[in-house]
């Protein structure tokens, strides 16, 4: 039997160099299952410290509620909530964190503040929708208040009473205010 000098053995190949078709679809296939995984976490990481934000502020907004209604003096002269005894106030610190303080004003009119939250990271923009304008309010001090009397929210400033207050960052949260009943509820 005649052998070929160019095969050395039946069961190898001559050349074992490279990847196979087969191999390459499966790699592809592997990387689009894992790069469709992290774009989707990066998605919902994306949204988590406005989330946070607005679910804190919703649950701070009716703590606030319940002391005013039981505690408050009642409404302030001025009918706006940065003048009221009793208040809600969502601050950016240092960080560029967002704290949410529960506040209220002894008879001396010193303020006690009986709880703070720090939420969110950095780059969590507060819209604000005041008597139908939106307005950025992202690094200011905002103050939240009931009146007493009525349950009701104070008006936020002279341009009138605050109906939505949205957290965004990616995602955007938003609290729907009723001035009218102090209903405040979160979509």
């Amino acid at each position: 039997m005649h052998k070929n000098p160019y095969i050395k053995n039946k069961n190898k190949c001559i050349n074992d160099k490279g990847v196979s078709l087969v191999e390459l679809i499966i790699i592809i296939a592997i990387m689009a299952v894992l790069s469709t995984g992290l774009i989707s976490m990066i998605g919902i990481l994306n949204g988590r410290a406005a989330r946070e934000c607005a679910q804190d502020t919703l649950s701070a907004l009716s703590k606030v509620r319940v002391l005013t209604l039981s505690k408050s003096t009642g409404a302030p002269p001025s009918g706006k909530a940065s003048d009221a005894n009793v208040y809600l106030e969502i601050i950016p610190d240092s960080d560029g964190r967002i704290l949410i303080k529960q506040a209220k004003k002894n008879e001396d009119g010193v303020v006690v503040v009986f709880d703070q939250i720090s939420v969110g990271a950095a780059n969590v923009d507060i819209i604000a929708e005041i008597n139908g304008k939106e307005v950025n309010l992202t690094g200011t001090d905002i103050k939240i208040a009931y009146d007493r009397a009525t349950g009701a929210f104070l008006k936020y400033s002279d341009e009138g009473y605050m109906t939505k207050l949205t957290f965004k960052q990616g995602k955007s949260y938003t609290i729907y205010m009723t001035p009218a009943t102090g209903k405040a509820t979160m979509e």
